[in-house]
């Protein structure tokens, strides 16, 4: 056994001496341009926001130590409000993650692969939901992806930086939908392609649905997507991938209404905030989040359905939005889905 690890301590230098001194600088080489590839890189990336958050949230219990407990208490709930969308609409905020298309996620053809899009969704999906949901994260609640669809429009070269712009579409009672925009903004306003910098408009979300509304047929679910995204694309932005993830939204095997989750965030229809008076009252009692873990675990429940706060906290403009994108989402997801009974 001895003998063994001997071997294994003076493989290295066995190794460098086989390859000699440009051969060991090319294998040194290759191995720290896929550093994003080591074992639990992929993690580090996934997570490094809610990282930063935790430690931030420790510093933060660190400094206000020695003062009194429900000073402090008082004074934690007003930072963490101050990182919540308090009065925002929910349908206009936009998270962005900004990364590039390293070798270890590429293909043979020189442009992110397939399965790189998806992992950078992952990243960014991740650092959404901490910037839309910092209250809902704290309560233990989880965003477990139902589904997610794709739709490549070009490609991404190697070596390319791009980012993923996440944005909640549309939600029902059920399902919250969010939309990845995968964008470049290459330097003088073109493309390497010598295209325009934003491609040329690929419809609106009106008229895919009006133009076959005629022949009764559905517009094909690339094309809703696209459309989709192309509304908010940013300016000057080259647009390569579109797309959507199935939010559900757990806390522990109970799901929450996404409506009870964007308004006990702050988010509103019309700049209101009288709503988050509510989730104050519920955290203030005696238990904090524990009491806001409760309520979001079913005690909502009990609430009269005509006076159910939260859902209107999103009405007035918001609900227009979203009902006219979710009947784009509704037809994107019935036409995928409906590969599963094709024979």
């Amino acid at each position: 056994m001895t003998a063994i690890f001997d071997d294994l301590a003076h493989l290295p230098h066995r190794l460098f001496s086989m390859l000699g001194v440009t051969g060991s600088w090319i294998v040194l080489i290759l191995f720290l341009i896929n550093m994003r590839s080591w074992p639990f890189g992929w993690h580090a990336r996934l997570f490094n926001r809610a990282f930063r958050l935790l430690l931030q949230s420790l510093w933060f219990d660190f400094t206000h130590v020695l003062q009194p407990a429900e000073q402090r208490r008082a004074l934690k709930q007003a930072w963490w409000e101050s990182m919540s969308p308090i009065g925002v609409n929910p349908l206009d905020e936009v998270s962005v993650y900004k990364t590039w298309a390293g070798p270890d996620d590429c293909d043979y053809n020189l442009h992110l692969s397939n399965s790189s899009y998806a992992k950078s969704f992952d990243v960014a999906r991740v650092g959404a939901a901490i910037k839309y949901f910092p209250t809902y994260v704290r309560t233990g609640g989880g965003l477990v992806v139902g589904a997610t669809h794709f739709s490549f429009l070009r490609e991404i070269p190697a070596l390319s930086k791009y980012e993923v712009h996440v944005s909640i579409a549309t939600w029902d009672e059920k399902w919250l939908y969010l939309v990845a925009r995968f964008v470049t903004f290459p330097k003088n306003g073109k493309s390497k392609a010598g295209k325009r910098a934003r491609p040329p408009p690929i419809g609106t979300v009106t008229t895919p649905l009006s133009s076959d509304a005629e022949s009764g047929a559905h517009p094909p679910p690339a094309a809703l997507l696209a459309a989709l995204a192309a509304e908010s694309a940013p300016h000057n932005a080259v647009l390569h991938c579109v797309g959507i993830a199935h939010i559900v939204l757990k806390q522990g095997r109970v799901t929450v209404p996404p409506a009870l989750g964007l308004a006990c965030e702050g988010f509103s229809g019309d700049g209101r905030t009288v709503h988050m008076q509510h989730v104050r009252e519920i955290v203030g009692k005696k238990g904090g989040l524990g009491e806001l873990r409760k309520f979001m675990r079913g005690g909502w429940r009990e609430v009269d359905e005509n006076k159910r706060w939260w859902e209107d906290a999103l009405g007035g403009a918001v609900e227009e939005r979203r009902v006219k994108n979710l009947e784009v989402i509704g037809l994107v997801r019935k036409g995928l889905e409906g590969a599963r009974f094709m024979k």
